[in-house]
């Protein structure tokens, strides 16, 4: 059954693929591919592993898993940075930001304008294949709340690329993967049992400001942004306003999620504190 749903959400993912311009449909389909083959390949040699037989096979799996997020995350921060530094063009063409003319497609794809296209590509890429390897392993790590995340975001970004739409939204929204790489050393150094270590209480802090900054500030600042240039997307089809939808759900989620990030982090705190008081 489980070979089942792989193979049928390849398939789905596929379809989607091919309904995008050549371009793009090459970039989501390497993207999937490229990390799929590291999640292997680190599988294979080892390469960042604790020393063998310290974790259970799905906390392997797992840490192998959240080493490609890591390099995910990384590489899509930076590039938003760059989407960032691109809202400067939609000065002289505002239409743009929130969707650009059938006709204007081929020769922006041509000439290069635009990062966001191939690093929405990327990212859609990355989902796909973590939404894959969830189904794979979704008897011992399965998480329904990141499932509805990359399902909805799989979705948004299929569209979005589509018909070139919210050029500017994407800069904001794959700048939130900066609180990633701490998510993820904070889960390392918990897993190797090293809760009390100054390291672990600085990737849990990290981690806390960079989620409620990026992840509730600024997505929040994201959606004002996009309701403030309603009349340049209000008339646009329905599939966009369903899009727009998505984004609040996301963002919902991501209040959810920053409400259990402080709790955890004010615990974390507050253990911190009775564990030096001990010392002394």
């Amino acid at each position: 059954m489980k070979m089942f749903d792989v193979l049928v959400t390849i398939g789905i993912f596929a379809y989607l693929t091919f309904l995008q311009v050549p371009h793009t449909a090459n970039i989501i389909t390497s993207s999937t591919l490229f990390f799929s083959v590291s999640y292997l390949f680190i599988r294979k040699t080892r390469i960042f592993h604790p020393p063998c037989n310290t974790l259970a096979a799905h906390i392997e799996a797992e840490w192998r898993s959240r080493i490609v997020g890591t390099a995910h995350a990384i590489i899509l921060t930076i590039g938003s940075i760059f989407c960032f530094m691109e809202w400067k063009q939609f000065q002289l063409q505002p239409g743009h930001a929130w969707q650009v003319p059938t006709s204007d497609i081929p020769s922006l794809v041509k000439e290069g304008h635009y990062i966001v296209v191939p690093l929405a590509s990327f990212f859609l890429g990355y989902m796909q294949y973590d939404f894959l390897w969830m189904l794979l392993h979704k008897e011992k790590n399965f998480d329904r709340g990141m499932m509805i995340h990359h399902g909805l975001f799989i979705a948004i970004t299929h569209y979005v690329l589509h018909g070139y739409f919210l050029v500017k939204t994407f800069a904001w929204l794959g700048f939130c993967e900066v609180s990633t790489p701490f998510l993820h050393f904070r889960w390392f150094w918990a897993v190797m049992g090293k809760k009390d270590e100054l390291l672990y209480f600085i990737w849990a802090t990290m981690f806390t400001i960079t989620f409620v900054l990026a992840r509730v500030v600024g997505f929040g600042w994201g959606l004002m942004d996009l309701w403030n240039a309603r009349e340049h997307w209000v008339h646009l089809p329905m599939g966009l306003h369903m899009v727009i939808a998505g984004l609040h759900v996301a963002y919902v989620l991501n209040i959810a999620w920053g409400v259990m990030v402080i709790s955890s982090f004010v615990r974390n705190v507050q253990k911190k504190k009775k564990y030096v008081q001990k010392s002394d």
